[in-house]
């Protein structure tokens, strides 16, 4: 079986931990994050129901194929 994730806004330091530098004003972002935690609960859970497409954030679920 293949589940594709749509992971979305996640809340995590990739930015930092990757050496790119975030973009100006990031902090202030007014866009909505998951918590890391959340989007594994959600992804765990998707895979476990064998679904095919598992949206992680609200805006990755109106883009995720039906």
């Amino acid at each position: 079986r293949v589940s594709v994730i749509f992971p979305g806004a996640v809340k995590t330091s990739i930015s930092t931990n990757s050496g790119v530098d975030e973009p100006a004003g990031a902090e202030d972002s007014k866009v909505p994050m998951t918590t890391p935690e959340k989007a594994a609960r959600i992804m765990l859970d998707g895979i476990e129901k064998e679904a095919k497409a598992i949206p992680v954030w609200r805006t990755a679920a109106a883009a995720t194929p039906a």
